[in-house]
């Protein structure tokens, strides 16, 4: 594949990632705002494409038609990278996150269908920020700097295993914190939840803090390393100052859109990071 068609697959691909994003966005506002069952019936709308955009149906058509159009880029995506990319891991990859995007939609059907069963809201949920996550992978290994950046010394004291371990158990106390915030969204302020949720959040703080640490301290000086801890560190930061906010404030609808928000770019980050050892350090290709 030719350097202009790699760049012009990065872009098209960090396209898609963004809009997945702003998909992330509009999910969470369709659940902070209580519009989820604003549109009664599904794939229409009140039996057309586009209903009044009035009340919580402007925030629950819109998060439709937002989803219509990033399972259409996620679909050229595949076709393309099928198309000109010869690494297997990254063909796989763009299938997953066509596959996601799909039973995404079904989901998204079934949870209004069957009158938001929270069961299957908080799987919608999860699966909605690990398909984010997918998108944000692709884009990390279809970039220039996947291409272009030289392996880190073999010079550099440090175990490449130790890294994946503590990147995989960071991932591991995300995923428990997204499960435990999302049966907070769809089941209620139950208290156990909420302690569940706030003793998960230091688990993440002290998973997070050593992961970041860990690699920030070897491959500083590599850029595919360096920018996902770093933002996993600036992030939580974040992440937690709104956690506060939203305990003085029961939730405000955009202060819980934020932290649906940034949950998503820690765990994105947190996938980044962990392709990235894996694929780069630990089995190399």
């Amino acid at each position: 594949m030719s350097s202009a068609s790699n760049k012009a697959l990065y872009r098209f691909s960090l396209a898609t990632t963004l809009c997945g994003f702003i998909l992330i966005i509009a999910g969470a506002l369709v659940t902070s705002t209580d519009s989820g069952l604003s549109v009664p019936d599904w794939p229409l709308s009140f039996g057309t494409l586009f209903p009044p955009m009035v009340g919580g149906v402007r925030f629950e058509h819109s998060h439709r038609v937002i989803a219509a159009g990033v399972g259409l880029l996620t679909l050229i995506q595949l076709i393309w990278i099928l198309r000109v990319e010869p690494r297997k891991q990254v063909r796989w990859l763009a299938l997953a996150s066509f596959g996601m995007v799909v039973l995404q939609g079904i989901l998204g059907g079934i949870t209004v269908l069957l009158k938001l069963p929270a069961q299957i809201s908080i799987v919608h949920a999860v699966l909605g920020q690990t398909f984010f996550s997918t998108l944000a992978v692709l884009t990390m290994v279809l970039s220039p700097a996947w291409h272009e950046e030289p392996e880190p010394s073999s010079t550099t004291h440090y175990s490449p295993i130790i890294l994946f371990q503590w990147t995989l158990i960071t991932l591991m106390t995300l995923y428990g914190q997204l499960i435990l915030g999302a049966s907070i969204r769809h089941i209620g302020w139950i208290p156990l939840l909420i302690i569940a949720h706030l003793f998960g959040a230091v688990a993440v703080f002290i998973a997070a803090g050593k992961t970041t640490g860990e690699v920030l301290g070897v491959l500083r000086s590599q850029s595919l390393f360096r920018k996902p801890a770093t933002l996993i560190a600036w992030v939580l930061l974040g992440q937690i100052g709104i956690g506060l906010v939203i305990l003085v404030t029961r939730a405000h609808p955009l202060v819980a859109t934020a932290h649906v928000a940034f949950g998503a770019l820690l765990l994105a980050s947190s996938w980044k990071l962990l392709i990235a050892i894996y694929w780069r350090l630990v089995r190399p290709s």
